[in-house]
């Protein structure tokens, strides 16, 4: 079904990046899964509980790193991420655990594997997939990370 709506998303809206469109499509399966789980709660007598938010668990972390760039065609750009995004979480990373070298880890043992990455955007949180790979740009993923202290 994801698929299927990726591939519908991208030709309907031709201007939104493959990221984009597979984030719209994973929402749109997960809102459909949990109208279809709240529904057969309801018949089978249970109480109608209201569903947890994926992204509860980061409401209370603060961001730890500031996107201030974002090359055009790099594979940060083609993720969704953008100008004055701050970053959460950022694979296993966050505000706690960061190190000077954890990031760079991440980013040189991932080449060509997606990463989890958590944003907040004007005030709301943003589950993104970003995939470091070579590109025409510099490194591997096209984009500024300045560091929040």
């Amino acid at each position: 079904r994801v698929i299927e709506l990726h591939k519908k998303l991208l030709e309907e809206n031709p201007s939104m990046t493959k990221a984009e469109a597979l984030q719209k499509a994973l929402d749109t399966v997960k809102r459909e899964a949990e109208a279809k789980t709240k529904k057969l709660g309801t018949e089978n007598g249970s109480k109608d509980k209201k569903l947890e938010d994926p992204l509860e668990q980061f409401k209370a972390m603060d961001s730890f790193l500031l996107v201030a760039k974002v090359w055009p065609g790099s594979p940060a750009e083609r993720s969704g991420l953008r100008l004055e995004d701050t970053v959460v979480k950022f694979g296993s990373v966050n505000k706690a655990n960061q190190n000077s070298d954890s990031l760079k880890q991440i980013v040189m043992h991932s080449e060509d594997k997606p990463i989890e990455v958590v944003i907040r955007r004007k005030g709301e949180l943003v589950r993104l997939v970003l995939t470091p790979r070579k590109w025409s740009g510099q490194g591997l993923l096209g984009c500024y990370l300045k560091p929040i202290h």
